[in-house]
């Protein structure tokens, strides 16, 4: 009877377990809050001091610099890379026609289009948490990109948009996962 009431009990949790993984593996289209979320956050089975400086490592190896730190807090503010791109201005020949039949007169028009520059830079900040019940780390990442665009005759233009390549996320976390694993 003992050992009935043991496989009982044993199944009722596994299947209690696996009910709350699928809840948490659930996935949400990229483009909705949740799942930026999702695709920017993973828990580590470390300590949040060893994933922490896992991760200072994993950023610097990636050639991210970083521009604040704060162990206790968990924060990590970085700066990439800056990538400069110029494209020189062009002519333009647009033919001009006026009249109809024999008095149309046509000539053309030559415009000279400014030359463009722009300087892209990504940025992002590292949240480190603790989760005591589950004894992991979790990691939070919010990376942007930063572009400004100046033309010749002196206007400028700045766009900031949030990183939201699954595919990036994975290249930085799997860096985390190494360094980790390597410092402890």
């Amino acid at each position: 009877m003992k050992n009935i009431l043991m496989k009982v009990i044993t199944i009722s949790a596994l299947s209690i377990g696996a009910a709350g993984c699928d809840l948490q593996t659930a996935a949400y289209p990229p483009s909705s809050p949740v799942g930026v979320e999702q695709m920017q956050t993973k828990s580590f089975i470390f300590s949040k001091n060893q994933v922490f400086n896992g991760t200072i490592t994993a950023l610097q190896n990636l050639g991210y610099i970083i521009k604040r730190s704060n162990k206790a807090a968990g924060t990590i503010s970085v700066i990439g890379s800056t990538k400069s791109t110029s494209t020189p201005g062009r002519t333009v020949n647009n033919k001009v026609c006026h009249g109809k039949g024999e008095n149309q007169k046509c000539h053309t028009v030559t415009t000279q289009e400014p030359s463009k520059s722009a300087t892209t830079c990504d940025y992002g900040t590292v949240t480190i948490t603790t989760d005591h019940f589950m004894k992991m780390a979790n990691v939070r990442l919010n990376f942007r990109v930063k572009e400004t665009t100046s033309s010749q005759n002196g206007q400028k233009a700045e766009t900031d948009s949030q990183i939201t390549d699954p595919a990036f996320y994975q290249n930085i976390f799997d860096q985390i996962s190494r360094s980790t694993f390597m410092n402890s």
